[in-house]
């Protein structure tokens, strides 16, 4: 196929070569690394590391706090 054909042929057939953003219905984003995971469980583990780090400032003031009155 000529490439004028190869042009005609993803026209009508909705096709696009290269990468083309992720629609933001999709329940899956690509990561960084390039794999894919579920939109929800990225939400779910960013929700969690910021409990993680709230506990953990918490955990530093009590220990101060702690080490003040001995």
């Amino acid at each position: 196929m000529t490439n004028q054909s190869n042009e005609a042929a993803e026209r009508s057939a909705h096709v696009t070569r290269g990468d083309k953003p992720t629609p933001a219905e999709w329940p899956v984003v690509q990561l960084a690394d390039g794999t894919w995971k579920l939109r929800i469980v990225v939400k779910l583990e960013e929700e969690r590391d910021l409990w993680k780090s709230k506990y953990l400032d918490l955990e530093q003031d009590w220990l101060i706090e702690r080490g003040r009155q001995f």
